[in-house]
């Protein structure tokens, strides 16, 4: 793009990613300089930044620059392990007192495990935040290098990722003992090292484990029979993320789900289970007291369970229930309607009899003790008019509502109706996601009325098509008018960019509005291509963050 068309203000900078693979020759920066993402044609006009005004002097250094932008900045992404880069990373990043989170996406060779070495042993003192990947197997002095600068870091690490990371021997003393959350991947042979470290660490209470490689039935039995022995062991893990895994002989995992006292929140990502095994899980499930988050996507269901774990469990307060045969939960509704504790659901990839289905149940208990849900998420799925109708009936009358997050792919005109009467109707609706959603103008025109109208909406999303000017100017009359509104995001729609200053002065002017999100499109008088079009297509949405 030559040269940047306006200087960019590093003060207050919070994230900096350094890409290898670039998509477009351009430097994003907004006016607040809170966040900057150095995009370039290559790597070798990334480095050095000749090609980028940085002001406010322009008479700084090549280095002074390099030095200054990452020892101020919070966030660092870096994806390359190049010589001539990692020794000004290395240097630059020693000085930094605000650096939050690190990843280092390639340790690849001896350079680069001294340089992330050098890092960790800097004492970083805001460093939360640490993720390594590798995508081949690291040589053994490495591990050792980088086992050696975990146990010694002072660095308040409490988030560890080295799920890509083929070196799961740093389980067994290197970890920090500031700790918290930890993402591993399962490799061969490694299973009896995670049942040991479950076991044995006291400073882990997130666990994520996910699988990496095809393995055979008798391996995820063995892993399985491993997290069965730890989990009945362990008194510190509340959270629990593992899938991929055959769990055909899992029973004995199983059982440890009916006896833990500690773990709050499970999540089961395509697990491989029979109909039986699903009954046995809801079994278990049904008497664990603690359990207060679960999310399941199973390749088979028994059509029974799901009612039976709504109605007798008394913990659940939020599920995520992801299927590919949304038939199979045609039996839950009854027992859902008899559960007082859940206050968040969602639902993936489900269809417009499920959603209709849905909607009658909580209809059903409205006025009574039962069913006091705060969000409803329901994404990937399909949504007719008639499903839409019963779920504004719905919604209206479910007086605790707060959220309601909708991706659907189908839902066209005929269903903007619903939605704008969900949005006048409900009392106490204060987020309305209408994601994929495509309502045509004359739809998005009638809900921008209803927002008007709203008694409590905040947030809403909107977009995912061209619309014409009338339409435009209703959302910018909805953004002038409707002083509650707080975030816009109509992203998914590219506004004409004659428009550009009449939306920033709306959401200048509205009082309460933190956030929008709008991306513009040159005129199309405009001469393609046009450079400062294309950066100001952006700025408003950078603008607000």
């Amino acid at each position: 793009m030559g040269e940047a068309s306006a200087p960019c203000i590093w003060d207050g900078l919070e994230i900096l990613d350094i890409l290898r693979y670039h998509v477009s020759p351009a430097l994003w920066y907004n006016s607040d300089a809170r966040s900057c993402r150095l995009v370039c044609r290559s790597w070798s006009e990334a480095f050095p930044l000749e090609r980028v005004q940085i002001g406010p002097s322009a008479s700084e250094s090549k280095s002074d620059i390099r030095t200054h932008i990452l020892s101020t900045v919070c966030t660092l992404s870096i994806s390359d392990s190049s010589s001539s880069s990692l020794e000004w990373i290395r240097d630059a990043v020693a000085q930094n007192r605000n650096l939050r989170s690190l990843s280092f996406e390639q340790l690849a060779g001896v350079p680069a495990a001294e340089t992330l070495v050098h890092v960790l042993r800097c004492n970083l003192p805001r460093l939360r935040q640490l993720e390594i990947g590798s995508s081949y197997e690291i040589a053994p002095e490495i591990v050792s290098m980088l086992a050696s600068a975990l146990a010694e870091t002072r660095s308040p690490i409490t988030r560890l990722d080295i799920s890509n990371l083929k070196a799961l021997t740093l389980l067994e003393n290197a970890l920090p003992k500031t700790l918290r959350r930890l993402h591993i991947g399962t490799y061969p042979h490694t299973n009896e090292l995670i049942e040991q470290f479950i076991k044995c660490n006291q400073t882990v209470t997130s666990l994520k484990i996910s699988r990496l490689y095809h393995a055979s039935v008798e391996e995820d039995a063995i892993l399985a029979q491993r997290l069965a022995g730890a989990l009945a062991s362990n008194t510190t893990i509340t959270k629990l993320d593992f899938g991929g895994i055959d769990l055909k002989n899992g029973n004995e995992l199983f059982a440890a789900l009916r006896t833990n006292k500690t773990l709050r929140h499970l999540r089961l990502g395509w697990v491989v289970v029979e109909a039986q095994h699903v009954t046995t899980i809801v079994d278990c499930l049904c008497q664990n007291a603690t359990l207060q988050s679960l999310s399941l996507s199973l390749e088979s269901w028994d059509e029974n369970a799901l009612g039976r774990l709504f109605e007798h469990n008394k913990s659940l307060k939020k599920i995520h229930i992801d299927t590919e045969n949304p038939s199979d939960l045609s039996n839950m509704f009854p027992g859902l309607a008899k559960n007082s504790t859940l206050r968040k659901i969602k639902f993936s990839r489900v269809d417009s009899h499920f959603i209709e289905r849905l909607s009658e149940c909580l209809i059903s208990t409205l006025g009574t003790e039962f069913v006091r849900l705060e969000k409803i998420e329901i994404s990937y799925s399909s949504m007719d008019e008639t499903a839409a109708s019963k779920l504004a009936d719905a919604v209206g009358g479910l007086t605790n509502l707060r959220i309601l997050d909708l991706f659907v792919v189908d839902a066209g005109p005929s269903c903007a109706e619903s939605f704008a009467r969900m949005i006048e109707t409900s009392k106490s609706l204060e987020m309305l996601g209408l994601y994929g959603c495509k309502p045509g103008d004359e739809g998005l025109i009638r809900i921008c009325e209803a927002v008007k109208k709203s008694a409590s909406l905040v947030e809403i999303a909107l977009g995912g098509e061209a619309h014409s000017e009338s339409a435009v100017l209703a959302v910018h009359d909805m953004i002038s008018t409707y002083k509650r509104l707080e975030f816009l995001d109509f992203s998914g729609t590219d506004i004409p960019l004659r428009f550009k200053q009449l939306f920033s002065d709306a959401v200048l002017q509205n009082p309460n509005m933190y956030r929008c999100e709008v991306c513009f499109r040159p005129d199309e008088n405009s001469p393609e291509g046009d450079s400062e079009s294309l950066d100001l297509k952006h700025e408003l949405t950078k603008q607000y963050w």
